[in-house]
């Protein structure tokens, strides 16, 4: 169990977490001191003509996520 989403105020800048920025689905980010931001890579993929050409990852900033939580840990992992 990961516990339940918490509120921005309490996330940790430390660490990766997963984030809530409004998306259909949570993304894994991180705090980018320098930017005073959140970031996460978006999946995106090309198309050409209809067709997917290319998959790719950009670096996407987030100023305010609505919530986070803990990543789960892998089977084994402490």
């Amino acid at each position: 169990m990961i516990g339940e989403w918490q509120k921005m105020d309490t996330a940790p800048k430390d660490r990766q977490i997963l984030l809530d920025v409004g998306l259909p689905w949570p993304v894994v980010g991180a705090y980018h001191s320098l930017y005073d931001e959140w970031t996460f890579a978006s999946f995106n993929i090309g198309l050409y003509k209809s067709e997917y050409i290319d998959a790719y990852f950009e670096t996407e900033y987030e100023k305010t996520p609505k919530f986070w939580r803990e990543l789960p840990k892998l089977k084994g992992q402490k």
